[in-house]
């Protein structure tokens, strides 16, 4: 629907506290040649006099909106919508309206002068004519990267929308143990296995969220393990100040952090210590960290 933003004719449809915000995004669209649409007449020094104009333009509440300018020497009609062949319908409208209710204008040999310099409305005179189809085009485009642009948005806020409540019903079904998915279940007016689906996905959610915040080992550390002047050296956590990945002697160091000991380690790459065979251990190591993780909590 198309609404009026600013206007010598008719009443504005929008904050009256906004307008001149309006203007300033609508001044700064035109310094930018951003119509793609426009019929226009110029003064004797070439000036444009009266421009109908249709032009994208991001509104002061940062919506992608159309909007078609009516600017004449006496009167000024700016209004915007955000469906664009409702703005290519009224734009071609405006248009052959100022045309048909112009006083017509002649030549010294009485030959009726067009009312335009430039026009790319179908059917309408100018000095110079131009094909609006292939200019919609280019505002199509402009469309649907917008579109693209929404959709992206959406497509992210569904994501975490749908993530929030994965971890919100897990959460609560563990905490109240026993009988809480039935209550939960008609709470939200869904069925029993719908909810332990949602609930399931949630705790393996929390579950990588848990595995990404862990320390991850390096390549670095499995050499460090490997040229580690301690006797039985063993790469495990640290967890003073945080958890971290260290190197220790298996005898100072509490059974419950171990994560490999450089025996296991040579067992699994054997003579060959490069960085490549190094790097096919590292994902089964890691799951002996989050393991290792889950036993310093538990003895805590």
């Amino acid at each position: 629907m198309l609404r009026v933003i600013r206007s010598t004719v008719q009443g504005v449809d929008i904050d009256t506290e906004q307008e001149e915000a309006f203007e300033e995004a609508i001044d700064a669209a035109l310094k930018a040649r951003a119509e793609v649409r426009e019929t226009y007449s110029c003064d004797e020094i070439g000036q444009k006099a009266y421009q109908i104009a249709l032009l994208p333009y991001t509104d002061p509440n940062g919506a992608n909106r159309w909007a078609i300018l009516d600017s004449g020497p006496a009167e000024l009609d700016w209004q915007d919508t955000d469906d664009l062949d409702e703005a290519i319908a009224a734009y071609e409208e405006w248009v052959r309206a100022a045309t048909a209710g112009a006083m017509p204008s002649y030549t010294e040999d009485g030959e009726e002068k067009p009312l335009w310099d430039e026009s790319d409305v179908d059917g309408v005179s100018a000095e110079q004519e131009y094909d609006g189809d292939s200019r919609n085009e280019a505002a199509r485009m402009i469309d649907a990267e917008w579109a693209h642009k929404a959709f992206l948005a959406s497509e992210t806020a569904y994501k975490q929308d749908t993530q929030r409540r994965q971890i919100a019903f897990a959460k609560v079904i563990d905490s109240w143990g026993r009988g809480g998915q039935s209550v939960l279940a008609k709470r939200v007016d869904l069925k029993d296995p719908t909810v332990k689906l949602i609930a399931d996905k949630g705790r393996q959610l929390l579950a990588q969220r848990a595995a990404a915040a862990l320390p991850q080992v390096t390549v670095q550390d499995l050499h460090q393990l490997l040229d580690s002047p301690a006797v039985s050296p063993v790469l495990y956590l640290n967890n003073e100040d945080g958890l971290r990945v260290d190197v220790w002697a298996e005898a100072l160091v509490s059974i419950h952090h171990v994560i490999i000991s450089r025996e296991t380690l040579l067992d699994m790459v054997g003579d060959d210590r490069d960085d490549d065979t190094l790097r096919e251990q590292l994902e089964e190591i890691q799951e002996t960290v989050a393991e290792v993780a889950g036993s310093i909590e538990g003895n805590r």
